[in-house]
């Protein structure tokens, strides 16, 4: 592992530390509202008006964001940085426009955008959902500004604070929701998330304002830079915008379905993305600089080679955790959400989704990764050919699946459709670098020790559950991580030896810190 490797494995530990703790006040939220709410027709309607500023959010200042990154860092990387921050500048002010356009237009199609997103919905319900879009459409614009402000702040490789922006988020969103609840019942969701999104949007703001970036300095549509930001961030906007088109047809689908279906997908959801939240997000925000500086260079083959890297090392994390996912769906459940409004048969429905969405888990994590790397060779176009292509075959998929196996088949349409636009990407980037990533050989010694384990899991879980529900999870947990690692050792593969050296190395330069102070 070089330099650029240790560097990259350092700013994704720093964040993934940040991340667990997000991400367990994240599901310290989903578990608020799974136990207010459960998985009913309240909450259906609260997932489908959340999935419209969702979609405004992505398409407009996600894409952006992401075109903005690489042509950002090219200026302050010449040293131009005059020009750079008037770059940032005109782009905020773009986004900002674009983002108050857009949320006032579905703030007064509310009705209709609710007819057109779960039609199947009774009178009452459509209404309800739309009542809690308009709640949550003002947020748009700062939740939208302040991911643009993530960008900023992993450009000046400032990962930590970025990281810590959704535990703002979150912590404001439990006790919001807990203070209206009784007040306003559902509706009191929808104030939370713009209370949420708000304490989100200060946060960042004010650690951008610690930086060199002066959001003063002034510059005109005609800079050079804007024309490289909009050709990068159109087409990211067109295959957002279509990868967003399946989950309004998943919410349509589902919206004729149990009553919770909708809600169901949520949770499940929320549980897969929970290790992608963790450590793929880690992993790719912390590689993204990395891999705009080779393409920076000129240099395709460093470029491929910290790509596979990236591949290999989501994968020794993401396989066995969707093969523990899967294994263990109905206890995971069943201890994250099984109480208050949050019954047996939410349980369930929540746990079939969870099995489909865990087969894809592998294409969610590594298309961040591969994403990335087109978009360092400044080609947003490939990657959302590829999306578009994905979005249709989902869509396609969804309606044939959705009639045998329910609110499942919508989940396992997702898992292949994922799984296919992974490997197209991969193809398309070898071809792109003329190197190949050179990840099969390990991927394939992972997926072994993450079936065995899974086997050994499976067998092992039914002796155990007398023991109870916490003690009983864990242990088959401990087991399989055992077996796995112990595994993935004897076969030889390579990350895992990797990882050791690096922890190994940093402990010995803590160890010698402390003993340089006490001397």
């Amino acid at each position: 592992m070089g330099k650029s490797g240790q560097g990259v494995a350092r700013a994704a530990t720093v964040i993934m530390l940040i991340s667990v703790l997000g991400k367990l006040i994240g599901f310290a939220r989903e578990q608020v509202i799974a136990s207010q709410f459960g998985a009913t027709e309240l909450t259906d309607a609260f997932v489908a008006a959340w999935t419209v500023p969702q979609m405004l959010i992505g398409v407009i200042a996600g894409a952006i964001g992401t075109a903005l990154l690489p042509v950002f860092m090219q200026y302050m990387g010449e040293q131009d940085k005059r020009q750079g921050l008037g770059l940032l500048g005109v782009t905020l002010h773009l986004t900002a426009l674009l983002l108050i356009i857009a949320s006032g237009v579905a703030f007064v199609a509310a009705p209709w955008i609710t007819k057109l997103l779960v039609p199947d919905f009774g009178p009452e319900q459509q209404a309800l959902t739309a009542a809690m879009l308009r709640v949550m459409l003002p947020g748009v614009l700062l939740s939208g500004l302040a991911t643009l402000f993530v960008f900023v702040l992993n450009s000046f490789k400032r990962f930590a604070w970025s990281a810590l922006a959704p535990l703002m988020m979150n912590i404001g969103i439990i006790a919001t929701t807990l203070l209206l609840k009784d007040r306003l019942g559902i509706v009191g969701l929808g104030w939370a998330w713009l209370l949420g999104m708000t304490l989100q949007f200060c946060f960042l703001f004010w650690q951008v304002k610690r930086t060199e970036v002066n959001l003063n300095v002034k510059a005109s549509l005609r800079h050079p830079g804007v024309k490289q930001v909009l050709v990068l961030a159109l087409p990211m906007m067109v295959g957002a915008l279509f990868g967003q088109v399946h989950l309004f047809v998943d919410k349509g689908l589902a919206s004729g379905l149990d009553a919770g279906s909708i809600a169901a997908l949520n949770y499940a959801t929320k549980l897969a993305q929970l290790p992608v939240g963790i450590f793929v997000t880690a992993l790719a925000t912390a590689i993204y600089p990395t891999l705009a500086e080779y393409a920076g260079r000129g240099d395709k083959a460093g470029l491929a080679n910290a790509a596979g890297s990236g591949v290999r090392l989501l994968s020794l994390v993401m396989l066995p955790a969707a093969v523990g996912l899967f294994v263990l769906r109905v206890p995971i459940v069943r201890l994250v959400f099984e109480r208050g409004s949050f019954d047996a048969g939410a349980t369930q429905l929540t746990a079939t989704a969870l099995a489909f969405y865990s087969l894809g888990l592998l294409g969610v994590a590594n298309i961040q990764i591969l994403s990335r790397a087109f978009y360092s060779l400044q080609d947003s176009f490939t990657p959302v050919k590829v999306n578009i292509g994905a979005a249709l075959v989902n869509i396609a998929l969804a309606i044939v699946l959705v009639k045998p196996l329910g609110h499942g088949g919508i989940a396992l349409a997702n898992s292949l459709a994922v799984l296919g636009n992974m490997v197209c990407l991969v193809w398309l980037l070898r071809n792109k670098t003329g190197q190949g990533l050179g990840f099969v050989t390990s991927v394939a010694k992972i997926a072994a020790a993450s079936g065995i384990m899974g086997g050994v899991v499976y067998m092992l879980y039914p002796r155990l559950v007398g023991l109870g529900q916490i003690i009983s999870l864990g242990l088959a947990v401990g087991v399989g991580v055992i077996v796995y690692l112990a595994l993935v050792a004897v076969l030889g593969v390579e990350e895992l030896s990797q990882i050791v050296e690096l922890v190994r190395k940093r402990l010995g330069r803590g160890i010698r810190s402390e003993h340089q102070a006490a001397s």
